[in-house]
């Protein structure tokens, strides 16, 4: 069969694919590189990799060539945790961050989080649908293609949909596959500091909503010492499995509060941060279908430890 695209004179062909381990190695340790690869397309799948000339069968009169010039191909990056949409910025909290001063801390002088949800609730959606595409633009020059996007910058009904309508927007007017995360959970606004209970139960009540809307497909809660407690976070996680959503949860990133072993139970689909998992939330994702998703870029923001992914990795996690 001819292809239809031929990208041809890659200096490195990244194909994602694992190699054998082989005696000294573990696993995740080496992918494929080509060298001098090729790559030939019909209609929306490859036919065909390899390295060298491009065999001549593969190539007829309509066929569109592409020249890589030595460059490095790889396969379209998924982000799969960010927080995309939002007002504002944090690099005025930088020098706290440097200097020791705890997250938790931060967020309850105002900062981190809240920060960016006052900034959210004044921004209009135009406003953020153009700052999020300029980041939309940023990370596809970089080879992202499909990004998860959260809302949890808004804390109010109105705020939390509005980012999750920018979602949609960003679905039909960018090149970028967007994956929609309602976490309305993100953090406790001071108005509701004594008032727990008032506002995990006005997140329920959006879950309906945002569902009948079609606004998103996953549901997510910060599971957090100083935000919800694992308590807390399965009785909003009960609901939302109600209403059919899929659940990803921000667990064991601070202080481990066994949010590992609740993405377990409740067979979540990603258990995200885990720079504090214990042994024990180790053992429960082995034996379980959860993806643990990690993120150094937070650890390195943060100045916080990195999770342990190699023994993660080691232990069949």
């Amino acid at each position: 069969m001819n292809a239809d695209l031929i990208i041809y004179n890659i200096g490195q062909l990244v194909t994602g694919k694992e190699l054998p381990v082989k005696d000294g190695e573990t696993r995740m340790e080496n992918i494929e590189v080509l060298n001098n690869g090729y790559i030939a397309v019909s209609g929306s799948e490859i036919m065909a990799v390899g390295s060298g000339e491009v065999p001549s069968k593969l190539i007829k009169f309509t066929t569109k060539l592409i020249d890589a010039e030595g460059c490095v191909v790889t396969p379209g990056m998924i982000d799969s945790h960010t927080h995309l949409v939002h007002g504002g910025s944090r690099e005025n909290e930088f020098l706290d961050k440097i200097a020791g001063v705890p997250y938790i801390e931060i967020l309850k002088r105002g900062g981190g989080i809240l920060s960016s949800v006052k900034a959210t609730v004044e921004a209009t959606e135009d406003e953020l649908v153009n700052a999020a595409k300029k980041s939309l633009r940023r990370m596809l020059s970089y080879g992202v293609t499909t990004v998860e996007s959260k809302s949890g910058y808004g804390l109010d009904s109105e705020t939390e949909l509005k980012q999750l309508r920018v979602n949609e927007r960003l679905k039909l007017e960018q090149e970028v596959d967007i994956v929609s995360t309602f976490m309305g959970a993100h953090a406790l606004p001071e108005e509701y500091k004594d008032n727990r209970e008032g506002f995990i139960q006005k997140v329920i009540e959006l879950l309906p909503v945002i569902k009948e809307r079609e606004l998103a497909e996953f549901f997510d809660v910060f599971c957090e010492e100083g935000v919800f407690s694992n308590e807390e976070s399965r009785k909003m996680y009960i609901e939302a499995q109600k209403y059919g959503f899929k659940l990803r949860i921000h667990a064991d990133e601070i202080e481990n509060t066994k949010g590992a072993e609740l993405a377990k139970e409740l067979q979540m689909y990603s258990a995200d941060h885990l720079m504090a998992i214990s042994e024990d939330g180790i053992k429960a994702l082995k034996n379980s279908d959860v993806i643990a998703n990690l993120l150094p870029g937070t650890s390195f923001s943060l100045g916080k430890d990195y999770a342990p992914a190699r023994k993660m990795i080691d232990e069949g996690v």
